[in-house]
């Protein structure tokens, strides 16, 4: 396959001495179980001593899962709140591993200190910034990708495919995007791919950022700017795609006229807000991935929730769209991986590798791209 081919000449393109150092190590890493990322687990398995995967809770293909499982890999479910030593080390103080994660489902296990742990590979800016508000008490390295010029044009498209998916979803009632009003919260890449996903609808978005290099972008691409993201509660479809939990329930609560929300990440890292806003509003499954929530002392203010307040492009086929897009940030992973365990030490900090960014990039374009660049 084509994937594969390309995983093992960026694994080639690592060297012997590296090549020799993973071989020695365990692997634990967290990862979506969809169909883009069978060929790449599969690849570290072969790289690595051994190899545990946690799955991403609300993102398991049951089909995907048995492949690898037949395949030899052992599969466990990434959890938050547990023993991080026992669950994600099996109790193993003694074998070299590298945690390869998405999300900071590590960032607890690496304030733990004098584990055989060599490193912590980060795929996203949610995880980049659980590790950043423990950086003074982590224990290892932490290398982020997530920043990566490589995994820009993944963001993007991820951000299409939470609008597609979402549209989907709006479907099962009789509903669409399209002829809507929709703002967006937050304008960082994914933030931005969803911009362009609604504009593609025929949709002028508003945005609340706070960033104004940001917003200056937003701009530039056509978006029409708010001053503050309660602007945006206004539209009839909101996206919130920003990590920081803004959305509060003070907000939340004064909502009418059954606005869709649409969050770009778990509801945990989008919603200011304790369970309080979940019991103060009765809940209707009113179609399969949509819950309407409503206040139950003022049943005119309501809202109309997506896939439980999780991110929609993991339902149906949304991740399709991001093949092969998706390789380039999980080779820069697997460059990384393999980095931490060549080192002898690395500082404690978290850190923009950039291992091998050139030639993975290059041997994208050839494997990919229809363009070999001499």
């Amino acid at each position: 396959m084509e994937a594969t081919k390309f995983f093992n000449g960026v694994f080639n393109d690592l060297g012997k001495d590296v090549a020799t150092a993973m071989s020695r190590a365990r692997l634990c890493i967290v990862q979506h179980i969809t169909g883009n990322s069978v060929e790449f687990i599969k690849c570290l398995d072969r790289m690595f001593l051994d190899t545990t995967v946690f799955a991403k809770p609300r993102s398991i293909n049951r089909d995907i899962m048995e492949e690898l499982t037949r395949h030899g890999i052992k599969v466990k479910t990434a959890m938050r709140d547990c023993n991080p030593v026992s669950h994600y080390l099996d109790g193993d103080t003694a074998t070299p591993t590298v945690l390869c994660d998405i999300g900071g489902y590590f960032s607890t296990l690496a304030q733990i200190p004098n584990l055989p742990i060599l490193g912590i590979v980060e795929d996203t800016e949610n995880g980049q910034q659980k590790y950043e508000a423990v950086a003074g008490t982590l224990h290892y390295p932490v290398a982020s990708v997530a920043r990566s010029p490589l995994k820009e044009h993944e963001d993007r498209l991820v951000g299409e495919s939470i609008v597609n998916c979402t549209d989907k979803v709006l479907g099962e009632i009789g509903n669409t995007l399209r002829g809507r009003t929709a703002g967006v919260i937050g304008y960082g890449k994914v933030g931005a791919g969803i911009a362009c996903g609604l504009k593609k609808k025929g949709i002028i978005p508003l945005v609340a950022e706070i960033n104004p290099l940001r917003m200056a972008n937003a701009i530039k691409n056509d978006c029409r700017p708010v001053t503050s993201y309660r602007d945006v509660l206004h539209a009839d479809a909101i996206f919130s795609a920003t990590g920081n939990k803004v959305l509060n329930y003070d907000d939340i609560k004064q909502l009418r006229g059954g606005p869709s929300i649409t969050t770009a990440t778990s509801w945990e890292d989008e919603f200011n807000a304790s369970l309080s806003w979940r019991t103060d509003f009765t809940h209707e499954q009113v179609a399969p991935h949509i819950t309407k929530m409503t206040r139950e002392d003022k049943p005119k203010n309501y809202f109309h929730l997506i896939n439980g307040g999780n991110p929609p492009n993991f339902l149906y086929d949304g991740t399709d769209m991001l093949t092969p897009a998706i390789y380039l940030v999980m080779a820069e992973i697997m460059a990384n991986a393999g980095a931490m365990c060549q080192q002898k030490r690395l500082d404690t900090c978290i850190v923009d590798m950039g291992v091998n960014r050139d030639k993975i990039a290059r041997r994208w374009v050839g494997d990919f791209g229809s363009v070999i660049i001499e």
